[in-house]
């Protein structure tokens, strides 16, 4: 066996309170899926020099291209034309 040992009475805690959620006095709160966008705005790294800040342009185009993927039309708004977020083909829409 792997593991801690000594905590193993959390786990069949768990599994009880699962398996007869009436006799735990946790209190579950609903859940309902989250609404899914359709457009969503994306705002640029804005103004960058050489060796400044490039994660802002990276994290802002991975998200552009987790966006395309799923679907959903994104709008950039970025200053800096000479980022990766202004490129081409990655954003529907670019201001």
């Amino acid at each position: 066996r792997g593991g801690p040992t000594d905590t193993a009475f959390l786990f069949h805690d768990f599994v009880r309170n699962i398996s007869e959620p009436s006799a735990t006095c946790v209190t579950t709160i609903p859940y309902s899926l989250p609404v899914r966008q359709r457009r969503v705005l994306v705002l640029g790294s804005g103004g960058l020099t050489i060796g400044q800040a490039g994660e802002f342009d990276y994290s802002g185009s991975q998200a552009i291209k987790a966006l395309r993927e799923s679907g959903v039309y994104s709008i950039v708004i970025n200053p800096n034309i000479a980022t990766v977020q202004t490129s081409a083909g990655y954003a529907d829409r670019v201001y």
